[in-house]
């Protein structure tokens, strides 16, 4: 293998710098770099990456909208660095002299921040496809891209233009699994090391350009090693559950540390008399001169990354905070969630002193009857209650378990109910900031896979895989009556809607649907139970004044009359109808459905296609409540659009999301749009004339 003698003159930079890094702080951090036409932004993102500045007064942290800088003394936030252009973001690098930050995104490009003015310097560009690791030279004025293919280019940190590209620098020939995942600069900069899947790390030396030295030994692939503070010694992980240690002069094998377990991150202290590793959910710091256990960091979850500050004083340390992801109400296990916290440790206690914890995707929203308040649910269970005023997470409500639904009650407006796969419905308090539950109800025998609120938030219907649907009360907070029970069938329970006046529930009970009343409870009248077709219904809706419901199923709409109980008509759609209820606009003439990534308006008179919308468009569907604008999402960009429901034309365009747009609601004076994202955050955006530009659009 020949690497270019660029490299000479390349690499031979060896100095390191510190010089205090400034910047202004903000007193909303919801208001930061928000894209355009919003108004906040609540929520920080799920943490991917940390970095400590070269002073070590300011942590960096990463999440999918971007790098948000805190003070590492008081935990408080300082900056957002974000471009708001869709791409998360997951590994950060300071420069030397923490002027500049070198990002990595979903994009595998590299982005350099002016750390000073918080604005993006440009972003490299090469023909790298598959970037894993980013690292500044000790003086700073060189950055090393490390490609998945075994290619190392190096960039000039000052015009960010390639100087040189280092073809199979790792020794990776192009097979499949040996990928190049790590790099680094030896602190004094006479080294370039380079690590990949197959086992081995290559130092190369900057002032020759030539290959020092091979180490094999089986070593593991992302934060596998790393050098000592004063270059002689790299330490590299084995997948044999050991710690290797190399002589980095001779290349030879000097010391092993046995049985630390086979998590990645490895890292020295900055004196260099600590080695640190994780194993589990347990970080443990080894004294590098014995090989004896100092001490041991306990965390409640797997740990996935650490981070000196470079006076030692401080560790920082990313766990996960892993719970379950079910994906139907079969309990099929679709993973786990993937939230993450930093913890942030005082290393001369042992003991952490605050943890700064992100948010994971957002899955449902509602809107507190004053509007001033936002509750969420996020797919690690949790229900966070946001103040609309200051941006802020007032408090989380956690539990254990996939949240089905959550509402307010509008009699009662501090009071939040939130209902739980795991059979149980949990009762808030949202003034109490205690973050605890005051009421549990518990009946069903299996979980619970729907529910339905009735308009006012006081009363809401649950449904059960054991064959029951119940009805409660949240203003009394108890168990009012059971609505239908299975006996002797095994067709699917489905709790579809309550009526506008909330007097009456529609239930879908395999190919039938049942219309009970209320008060009294009794089954008023049961429908579409001569239906032939084998399709159960998924979906159901009223129109505005109850007279009719619109029943789902997975080839069509049926149109049925509450009070004859006679169906009065059907939309074809097809086999590829989606399974989410179908929408009713607010003056029901329309309704709208999503067949095949296209979505599609109905006129209910004539049931002909009114108009259909671009394709590509999926959910979450809605209507604005004057039923002028309809809003929808395109998964292809992350955006959100907002159509004339009339002419189906493009009225606005929303940007800001770096992953898929998980639902959607609006204030009840409609003026507010918020967006729930699966980058773990929500935007509001305001519906007043200056941000509907009619002209603004996609193509």
């Amino acid at each position: 293998m020949k690497i270019r003698t660029i490299l000479l003159s390349v690499i031979l930079i060896c100095l390191l710098t510190n010089i205090q890094l400034t910047q202004s702080a903000a007193q909303n951090t919801s208001k930061w770099h928000l894209p355009e036409g919003a108004i906040a932004r609540l929520g920080q993102g799920p943490v991917n990456d940390i970095a400590f500045s070269p002073d070590g007064l300011q942590l960096a942290v990463v999440s999918d909208i971007g790098v948000w800088i805190y003070d590492a003394l008081t935990g408080t936030e300082e900056a957002l660095l974000t471009d708001n252009n869709d791409q998360a973001v997951y590994n950060v690098v300071y420069s030397p002299d923490g002027q500049t930050i070198a990002v990595i995104g979903i994009s595998r490009k590299v982005q350099l921040w002016n750390t000073q003015t918080q604005t993006l310097r440009g972003t490299l560009k090469g023909e790298l496809h598959y970037l894993s690791y980013v690292d500044f030279s000790p003086d700073g004025e060189t950055i090393a891209l490390a490609d998945d293919s075994g290619t190392t280019q190096l960039w000039d940190a000052i015009t960010m233009e390639v100087k040189c590209t280092l073809e199979n620098s790792s020794g990776i020939t192009g097979e499949e699994g040996m990928l190049l995942f790590f790099t680094a600069f030896s602190p004094n900069g006479d080294m370039f090391a380079i690590g990949s899947e197959d086992g081995t790390v290559r130092l190369w030396d900057t002032t020759t350009g030539d290959q020092k030295h091979t180490l094999s030994g089986s070593i593991t692939s992302a934060d596998s090693f790393s050098f000592s503070p004063d270059g002689k010694t790299l330490a590299a992980r084995s997948f044999s559950d050991s710690v290797w240690f190399w002589d980095t002069t001779t290349g030879r094998k000097k010391a092993t540390l046995e049985n630390i377990g086979s998590n990645p991150s490895i890292a020295y202290s900055p004196d260099g008399k600590t080695l640190t590793t994780t194993i589990g959910n347990r970080v443990q710091l080894w004294d590098a001169a014995t090989n004896m256990l100092k001490n041991t960091y306990k965390h409640t979850n797997t740990v996935h990354s650490i981070e000196y500050s470079p006076n030692g004083n401080t560790l920082a340390t990313i766990s996960r905070k892993q719970k379950r992801i079910w994906l139907d109400e079969r309990k099929t296990m679709s993973g786990y969630s993937d939230h993450k916290i930093v913890w942030i440790w005082d290393t001369a206690i042992g003991k952490p002193n605050r943890t700064l914890e992100g948010t994971d995707s957002v899955e449902i929203i509602a809107f507190s009857p004053d509007g001033y308040t936002i509750a969420t649910a996020s797919v690690d269970n949790n229900v966070q209650v946001w103040d609309t005023t200051t941006g802020r997470d007032k408090y989380t409500l956690e539990h254990t378990s996939p949240i089905v639904g959550v509402s307010y009650s509008h009699d009662h407006p501090n009071i939040l109910t939130s209902v739980h796969r795991d059979k149980t419905v949990w009762m808030w308090n949202t003034e109490s900031l205690t973050g605890k539950p005051t009421n549990k109800l518990t009946r069903h025998t299996k979980e619970i896979d729907s529910v339905a609120f009735n308009p006012d938030g006081n009363l809401f219907a649950t449904g059960s895989t054991d064959g029951s649907i119940l009805l409660w009360s949240t203003t009394t907070g108890t168990f009012k009556n059971t609505i239908a029970e299975r006996r002797y069938t095994t067709e699917p329970f489905f709790v579809g809607a309550f009526s506008p006046d909330g007097k009456t529930l529609a239930c879908g009970i395999g190919q039938a649907a049942h219309l009970v009343t209320i008060e009294p409870l009794k089954i008023k009248k049961v429908i579409a139970k001569e239906f032939s077709s084998t399709y159960w219904i998924r979906g159901i809706a009223y129109n505005p004044d109850g007279s009719r419901i619109f029943i789902g199923r997975d080839d069509r709409i049926e149109i049925w009359d509450t009070i004859l109980g006679r169906m009065k008509g059907k939309i074809e759609t097809g086999d590829n109808l989606r399974k989410e209820a179908p929408v009713m606009s607010p003056d029901g003439e329309t309704i709208v459905i999503s067949v095949a990534g296209e979505v599609q308006l109905w006129d209910i008179k004539t049931e002909t296609l009114r108009v259909p919308l671009p394709r590509y468009v999926s959910y979450p569907l809605t209507f604005s409540p004057d039923g002028k604008t309809i809003v929808t999402y395109t998964y292809r960009k992350h955006t959100v659009e907002l159509y004339d429901s009339t002419s189906g034309k493009v009225m606005n365009t929303f940007a800001g999301h770096t992953g898929a747009v998980k639902d959607v609601a609006f204030s009840s004076d409609g003026n507010t749009l918020t967006t729930a994202g699966e980058d773990g955050t929500l935007l509001l955006w305001a519906l007043n004339k200056q941000h509907l530009n009619t002209n603004k659009g996609i193509e």
